[in-house]
């Protein structure tokens, strides 16, 4: 008898969530990486037993009901040290604490040493600090976790996964059969790039600022403007934040011009009201234009949809650490939250940027695709000044770099 031969997801279409991976028990799928540093599945045949385990679950072959409208709230959380750690309105955070202070497991996206994201589960407060904040790159879903979750998920516990919508689809699918105890909180996403292009860039910024901790994507300072970009520095002991300049600020607007997206994003199945999580979280871009808000959002705000009965539920739960508001859906989307109603647009760019990442300077790559930079004066002059007053000036006196 002829060997049945499977196939996955076109590669085009691949979100790169690796259920296929997960549900199969032979061991015949491994993850390579294309020339631009995403991975995708591949099947090794001589082990596949044509099960069609890795079809059956896969959310791009066999997609998942997605809810329909939500409710939706904008929101911060009430504790503004909290808020202040976060990248809009902390909500993430208060949503996570009521699963952890009911014995229950937080898996989300952490960013670690080596310039990598990868996600991981937590099981006390304490260890929140490491999911908060946004992270522009694919985070790494590894088969750990898959199994980490059903471990935890198969002795009863509760979980919240927080991830991309595609990230969530895989969850919804994989696990199923624990649907009471799976809560799941989606991104609205703009897209993820090559998570080996951006530890690249991590790796050479570590080169250029001396005794660099850490890369946060955002400024926690002003929520509202998403090109600040901060790194944190360690100096005498002493952590401090200092915003970027110059050269390394390229990577946030490349990948707001969506140079940086993996293919699958620009046909995003996920891009639409219809969500795919119980609780769906954004910053609420455009808030107070079209209609004014009673209280004060400029220390952050939250888009919160509730899509489902659980996601409801779970907001009941934490109302009294929150301020929340009714708002239309309709705000947010002309405020600049476009993928809710349409993938990011593919620029004809895209084609040639990872391409030419390969083989030029990060000079030449922002004088061919005409990126912004954040900067008059040159990075390594703003680093070294920066440095030299920390070391000089009374720490209270530094006005743009703040002890963390």
């Amino acid at each position: 008898m002829e060997k049945e031969y499977i196939e996955l997801c076109a590669k085009n279409d691949c979100t790169g969530c690796f259920a296929c991976e997960n549900a199969c028990h032979k061991s015949a799928i491994v993850r390579v990486k294309n020339i631009e540093g995403f991975q995708y599945p591949e099947i090794q045949h001589d082990l596949c037993v044509s099960c069609h385990a890795c079809q059956r679950v896969c959310p791009v072959l066999n997609p998942i009901e997605k809810f329909q409208k939500g409710k939706v709230y904008a929101a911060w959380n009430k504790n503004s040290e909290v808020r202040s750690k976060s990248s809009s309105g902390g909500m993430f955070s208060v949503f996570a604490e009521a699963i952890l202070d009911e014995g229950g497991v937080v898996v989300g996206a952490r960013m670690f040493e080596d310039g990598y994201v990868k996600h991981i589960a937590i099981t006390d407060r304490s260890q929140l600090d490491k999911l908060r904040g946004s992270k522009y790159v694919q985070s790494i879903i590894t088969h750990d976790i898959y199994s980490l979750i059903k471990e935890y998920l198969s002795k009863g516990q509760k979980v919240l996964f927080t991830g991309t919508p595609c990230q969530v689809a895989a969850m919804t699918k994989t696990f199923k059969r624990y649907a009471d105890l799976l809560y799941t909180i989606d991104l609205v996403c703009h897209g993820v790039p090559s998570p080996e292009f951006f530890a690249s860039f991590y790796h050479k910024l570590k080169k250029q600022i001396p005794n660099l901790v850490s890369y946060q994507f955002r400024d926690y300072k002003n929520w509202l403007v998403c090109t600040n970009v901060n790194v944190n520095v360690n100096v005498n002991g002493s952590i401090y934040n200092l915003y970027l300049y110059g050269e390394p600020t390229f990577y946030q607007d490349a990948f707001l011009k969506g140079y940086l997206h993996r293919e699958n994003c620009y046909h995003c199945q996920y891009a639409s009201i219809a969500r795919v999580s119980d609780i769906t979280l954004a910053d609420f871009w455009g808030i107070g234009k079209n209609e004014t808000i009673d209280e004060d959002y400029r220390g952050g705000c939250s888009m919160v949809s509730l899509n489902s009965d659980k996601g409801q539920e779970l907001m009941k739960s934490i109302v009294g650490k929150i301020y929340y508001e009714l708002r239309d859906i309709q705000e947010t989307i002309d405020g600049g939250n476009e993928q809710l109603v349409k993938p990011s647009v593919r620029p004809a760019e895209r084609d040639t940027f990872y391409q030419d990442a390969q083989t030029m300077s990060y000079k030449k790559l922002i004088k061919k695709y005409h990126l912004k930079l954040r900067c008059d004066m040159s990075f390594r002059q703003r680093v070294k000044s920066k440095l030299k007053r920390l070391l000089k000036l009374d720490k209270l006196r530094c006005v743009e770099i703040i002890k963390k």
